[in-house]
Order: C-alpha cells, then structure tokens, then sequence
C-alpha cells in the first residue's frame, strides 16, 4: 500500500468533519436514552393520578378555515388541547415558538397558552382535536383523603410525528363518535377513550424513541464504512448491504440522522479531506483526488473549484 494512502487515511480519521458529526451522534443517542427513560417514568408515573374531563371532540376539515381566513389566534387556551393532523400543512406558533404541522404530526396545547396556527387555501391543514380540563389527584390514605395536587401542561411534547399513525386516527374518530353522539353515559365513555387515547400515545412515544436509537446506531456504523472506503464508489445500495436494511430506508434515515443526502455528505467529507491534504502535505493533486474517490483529477478539480472559489493548486499556495 503505498505510503501516501496510508497518510491519508490516518488523516482522514483524525477528519474534523467525521469526529464532529459522531460526537454530535453520540451524544444525541445518549440523551435520546436518558430522555426516554425519564419520559417513561414521568409520564405513567403522572397518568396513576390523571383525572380528565372531556369539554369537546371537533373536526377540522378544508372548509373550516375559509371563516378564519386561514388562521386561529387564542390569547390564552381555555383548556388543554391535543390534535392529530391528518393531511395538509402549517404551523403552530406557541408562546413565541413556530411548529411546523403536516400530516402525521400529534401537536398539543397546554392551558393558558398563547397559540397562533395559520394554514394556506391549497394543501390545507385538515386535523381531529380533543380539549379537556384535568385534575391530578391522589389519595392519601393517612388522611383518608384525596389530595389534589398542582396542575400545569402535561408530559409531552408540543409536537410528536408518528409515520404509523392509522391507530391514532381509529382512536380519534372513536372520541368524536361518542362525543357527537352524546349517549347515555357518553362523558364516561370519551374519559375512557381519551385516556386510551393518552396511552397509546405514550406506548407510540417509546416505541419510536428506541426507533431512533436503534438507526442511530446503525448511521454510526455507515459513517465509520464511509471513512474506511472514502476513495470507493459510495452509493446508498452498498451502505444499505452492509447494514442489511433496504436502499430506501437507508436514505431517509441517513439524511434524518446527519441533516445531509448519502452523496452531499459523501463530498462534503471528501472536500475536507481535500482541503486538509492540500494544505498539510505535498501530495500530487492528482493522486489526491484518486485517494478520495475521484478517478477523474480534471473532475475534482472543476467540483473543488466551484466550491471553494479557487482550485486545488491555488488554495494550496494561500
């Protein structure tokens, strides 16, 4: 193996680019852990004592927001809201904060809040929503009493996005069933399904937070096999071979993972390495762009030139 591959290989695993991006990784996994194991806890620990009371079931169709024209401002929420987008687009400003909503998306609203949300008249957001005041409560058995104690949002997210969301909408069409029907005993029933409703929420939540571990883990490792065959033909059906997943759920789960596509942080990576070589060694440029993927030196010359406003041979000189 010739001595200046091997150079560039050790460089390349000293990469800025490679550390940074695995270090930002890491540590998103380990807080995705400890997140997920204090929400599990928070969470049932809170529904033990969770009395909810059901003000309305809705749905918000296309036609909905011709009246609004296209936008909902609430000074301050009356009550605790939790909705489930089931097509179109648009956003949910809270407390100052902008929340992206498509389809899929499970938003929630705490009481008291400030809450703008705004849509467009094509692709328009269509949601089901559920409102509900809440006591949380337990007994004290030393007293013989119940205890009610400090209300405020409940444990979750503003926004949570479930690919697999066709049991939420079962469970909200159930909700607004009941709640439209108002039969006997009705109120009962929709704190039933509200609550089933809540469950099944938290069980999704787990469930795609060890989800996202297990890819995260998996990104790592398509990383690592990108810095051992940088100078390689890297495509997404190799990476999805080596990490026994399919080509089409590789890519979204690379670019979920990393912000970038398989092939724009292929050449990202290669740019710096690039970069690094230039400026750190005399290696020819030629065998530079060869030892980074790029058999064509004329090709890697006119891709680095584009991209650094100057080519190889005079950034070397800066």
């Amino acid at each position: 193996m010739p001595p200046s591959f091997l150079l560039s290989k050790r460089l390349l695993e000293e990469g800025y680019l490679l550390d940074l991006v695995l270090t930002i990784m890491k540590g998103r996994r380990n807080h995705l852990e400890r997140r997920g194991r204090r929400s599990r806890s928070m969470n049932y620990d809170f529904m033990d004592n969770f009395v909810p009371q059901l003000t309305n079931a809705s749905d918000r169709p296309e036609r909905f927001w011709v009246h609004f024209q296209y936008t909902i401002v609430r000074e301050e929420t009356l009550g605790h809201t939790l909705g489930l987008v089931r097509s179109g687009e648009g956003f949910l400003e809270l407390n100052g904060k902008r929340h992206k909503l498509r389809s899929g998306v499970l938003f929630y609203v705490p009481k008291g809040s400030y809450m703008k949300m705004t849509t467009q008249p094509t692709n328009t957001l269509e949601f089901y929503s559920s409102q509900f005041q809440y006591n949380h409560m337990h007994w004290e058995s030393a007293s013989d009493s119940w205890i009610v104690a400090e209300k405020g949002p409940i444990p979750l997210q503003t926004t949570m996005f479930f690919t697999e969301n066709g049991a939420l909408l079962d469970a909200y069409r159930r909700l607004l069933h009941l709640w439209k029907g108002k039969d006997a005993g009705y109120l009962w029933h929709c704190k039933l399904e509200l609550l089933q409703l809540l469950n099944l929420v938290i069980r999704m939540t787990r469930e795609s937070s060890k989800h996202i571990q297990q890819n995260a883990v998996l990104v790592e490792s398509a990383i690592a096999f990108i810095r051992d065959h940088l100078r390689d033909d890297l495509n997404r059906a190799t990476l999805a071979r080596h990490l026994s997943v399919s080509p089409g759920h590789f890519a979204g789960m690379f670019k979920r993972h990393t912000g970038y596509s398989l092939s724009e942080y292929v050449h990202r990576l290669r740019m710096d390495q690039a970069r690094f070589l230039l400026r750190s060694t005399h290696i020819p440029i030629h065998q530079i762009a060869a030892e980074i993927g790029y058999d064509d030196s004329f090709y890697f010359s006119r891709r680095f030139s584009k991209e650094n406003g100057m080519s190889p041979r005079d950034y070397r000189k800066t």
